[in-house]
This record gives structure tokens, sequence and C-alpha cells, in this order.
């Protein structure tokens, strides 16, 4: 099968096109035939090395990267139930590869869920890290989010589209900070109050929040407990040494929090946001589609911070 491999930590040349042997089920997998992938933050920071705790100190373990998966079911393992060949499936890969930047990939079946009837595999492929990550940090993090008042900074990108569509959903007042052609598109999406990252501070604001979601990272902890609710949540998915150090602190005494969120590859999950998505609730965002060829173009395109929803790699 053709692979992108990472053969180094570096710019966009540290890919390299390869010819690798197909990956055979696993008794509890399913051998997917990859139509889509997408561009990750992770795959960026992994290209770059700035990671290499989780991806090897001196040279990259992960080698073919590529969370997010959208393809045909070509091989079902003897234990795997709910699945049949040539079903149309997207997963989102978790393990010692992404894999998605490849013709072939194998996966436990229990990452996997059947595609939205309502989308190709190009916007499926975009769906699974977003939806799955906003999805665990707004229904799983609080017991409910109806008439809470919510701030989600980074919501033009792949996780936050799906943060400001489902607060909507739950019922929440929603504030969101994004790129400044994309105000519209914001409000569209439900948001109450639509900020322009390039010339408004929230923090100038009047008004606190019960929960501020920082998917762009941008903002600490400590910056933003100032503007969070007595018992308010602050919530990244991309921890520093500070952000450890008070999610440690916060949770030793009652108040303001802080936490983070990895999103967990669970089909089961996956299978109740493909019906948000099929009921219209949920609904995907693609920029633009690069070639297998071209995925340091992709990740480049990725780093201008000009992304609308997904970069999506269109493997066949």
């Amino acid at each position: 099968m053709r692979a992108m491999v990472l053969k180094f930590y570096g710019g966009p040349e540290a890919f390299v096109l390869e010819n690798l042997p197909t990956p055979i089920a696993g008794d509890d997998e399913l051998l997917i035939k990859i139509h889509a992938s997408s561009v990750n933050p992770s795959d960026v920071k992994i290209r770059r090395g700035d990671i290499k705790i989780f991806s090897g100190k001196s040279y990259p373990k992960i080698s073919i990267l590529g969370y997010d998966i959208a393809g045909e079911v070509v091989e079902v393992g003897k234990n795997v139930q709910g699945f049949r060949t040539g079903d149309a499936v997207y997963a989102l890969s978790q393990g010692k590869q992404g894999g998605g930047y490849a013709e072939y990939v194998a996966l436990p079946a229990k990452q996997v869920a059947h595609k939205p009837h309502n989308l190709d595999f190009l916007q499926a492929a975009s769906v699974p890290l977003g939806a799955l990550t906003a999805w665990q940090a707004l229904k799983f993090s609080h017991r409910t989010l109806a008439g809470h008042d919510i701030l989600i900074n980074g919501a033009c990108g792949g996780v936050g589209i799906y943060a400001v569509q489902l607060a909507k959903h739950l019922g929440a007042n929603i504030t969101a900070v994004a790129h400044p052609e994309h105000q519209q598109l914001m409000r569209d999406f439900g948001a109450d109050r639509v900020l322009d990252y390039s010339v408004d501070d929230f923090m100038h604001y009047a008004g606190s929040y019960d929960l501020i979601f920082d998917v762009a990272a941008k903002r600490s902890y400590a910056e933003c407990k100032s503007k969070l609710k007595p018992n308010g949540r602050y919530l990244t998915t991309v921890p520093n040494n500070f952000t450890m150090l008070h999610i440690v602190m916060t949770h030793l005494r009652p108040g303001k929090k802080a936490a983070f969120l990895i999103a967990a590859a669970e089909g089961s999950r996956l299978a109740e946001i493909s019906q948000l998505i099929e009921k219209n609730i949920l609904r995907p965002i693609v920029d633009q589609v690069f070639p297998l060829e071209q995925i340091g173009a992709a990740q480049t395109y990725y780093e201008t911070g000009n992304t609308q929803g997904r970069n999506v790699i269109q493997i066949i």
C-alpha cells in the first residue's frame, strides 16, 4: 500500500511516500480501505517534534500520522459483530500509529462507527477527533449546560465548530471567539455573541462564565480565572506544565477548576454523533482537500492559522 511516512522531525519535507505491506485485521479488528483522512493539530505537533515525550525523543516512533479515518471495510476480524465487508465507516484512530495517511489501516472495531449516510467520505474524515473532543468536553464535563454561560476560544477550528453547535444543542448561552472572516458562520451555528480575536480580548468584556473551553490553547487558567463563576471550569485540550499544576491545585479545594481533555476513541460515542449529523444538528466544515502526496502542503496551510473546520486528505 502507499503511505506517507514521517522520516524525521522537521518541516513538510519530513514526509516521504513509500510502499508498505498492507495490514492484516486481527480477531477484534476491521481492515479499512481509507478514502480520506484529515490534518489535526496533533499531526503537525508530532511532525515538528513538539511532543517528543509522546512520539519519541530523537526519532519519530509514530511514522504514519492521520488520526481521522473514513473508508470502507474490506476485512472483518472473526470476533467482530455489527460490521460487514463493504460497510462505509469512520473512526478516530488511537494508539501507537495514527495510520490515516495510508491506503489501509487495521483498527479495533470498538473505535469504529458507521459513516453518517448524509456525508461523503471527505466530509466524514473531518469529523471524528473534532466532534468527539467537543462532545466529551461539553456533554460529560458538566451535568447540564442548559442556561449556562460558555465561552469557546478558537471557535472556528476543527473542534470549535462542533463545540459551538453542541453547546447550542444542549441549551447553553455561547460566546464564540473566532477569526474575523468566520463571524457569520459562528452566528449561523448558534453563537449568541461573537468576538473577533484580532481586536477583541474577552478578558475585557463584562460578565463571567460557567465554562471557558480554550480550544485554541491561547489563554491559561491563571489568565481566565477571574472570568469564571464561583464554580466555573477552565478546560483545554493542549495542557502545559502550568496547566497540569493548576489542575492538581484546583482539584484539592472547592470552587473554580482547571481541566484538560484527551478525546477517547469510542465507536459508541461516535455513533451518537452520527445520529446528530443525520438529524442536521451537527454540520462539518471542510476547508480544503489535498491529495495524499501533498500532506506537507496541507500541514503548511494549517500552520497559517486560517483554517475553517478541517483540511482533508483524499487517499483515493
